[in-house]
């Protein structure tokens, strides 16, 4: 589990305009919040966890900790820094080509953080974790040849971003209709990343000039297979100016059936564009 919250400054511009090909490049800064961590894992017959999670769940650690939160409010629990890198190419005016590298960065941890010693096992079995008190571990999984060392407070514990290199591709067949695919790789193995990598395929849809909706298949590791679908309204948008609002899930297929969940949301009110999109270069005599 990973719950994060970011503020985040980015900025993209033109480096190469022709009739035939374009250049763009972009940077992203972010400062991160960290609400919630909780990493536990079992690789090569060892066992180990890490927690650090919000004061507001209430969870009673029970365990001296020289980063022990001695209340019950909503508060962040860690803080970082990371960015993102990219570039894409617009090639005759219908593919786009795109590969960045993102969430380049860590998060220092220093709110209710604990360790679990690593423990040995040659087997275990779990029907899954339902609250929030992993504390009680042994109610919610059985564990064979297993001797568990305890819980160790920690004053802090930093952990990498979910870093991962994105490539994607797509085709504009005209100003309303644009198909595309993406490979997601992740980079490293951390909490809120893919296990292997992810393919998707999609489609951008604007019949109109204040509404684009898009829909897509994603597959790929052990996530299955989502269809994730995303709306969006422009209550302005010209060559200068565009206001955006949308909102998008990751998997639709989730609101009508209960095999392998994947519950999310994304709503964004206030994203703002300005500048012209067509910057072709002035021919001057």
């Amino acid at each position: 589990m990973a719950w994060f919250r970011e503020y985040n400054i980015s900025y993209g511009r033109s480096i190469i305009n022709n009739d035939n090909f374009s250049l763009y490049g972009g940077l992203g800064i972010k400062y991160i919040e960290g609400y919630s961590l909780f990493n536990y894992s079992y690789k090569d017959g060892v066992l180990t966890a890490l927690s650090s999670l919000n004061p507001v769940l209430q969870v009673d650690y029970d365990t001296p900790s020289p980063s022990k939160i001695g209340n019950d409010q909503y508060q962040k629990v860690g803080q970082g820094f990371g960015f993102d890198i990219g570039v894409s190419a617009l090639l005759f005016d219908q593919l786009r080509l795109a590969l960045a590298v993102t969430d380049i960065g860590s998060i220092k941890w220093d709110g209710n953080v604990y360790i679990g010693e690593d423990a040995e096992l040659t087997d275990i079995q779990t029907a899954g974790i339902d609250n929030y008190n992993i504390f009680e571990l042994d109610d919610n999984v059985a564990f064979d040849n297993l001797k568990w060392g305890g819980w160790e407070g920690l004053e802090n514990k930093t952990t990498n971003l979910p870093m991962n290199l994105r490539a994607g591709a797509a085709y504009i067949l005209n100003e309303k209709f644009e198909f595309g695919s993406e490979f997601y790789v992740p980079m490293n193995e951390t909490p809120g990343s893919y296990d292997k990598v992810i393919i998707g395929l999609g489609t951008r849809i604007s019949p109109v000039k204040w509404f684009r909706g898009s829909i897509g298949l994603v597959s790929g590791g052990e996530t299955g297979t989502n269809i994730p679908v995303g709306i969006s309204f422009f209550p302005f948008n010209n060559n200068s100016f565009s206001w955006e609002v949308g909102i998008a899930v990751r998997d639709i297929t989730t609101y009508f059936s209960q095999d392998k969940p994947t519950v999310s949301l994304a709503l964004g009110l206030m994203r703002f564009s300005f500048g012209s999109l067509d910057n072709k270069p002035i021919e001057t005599k």
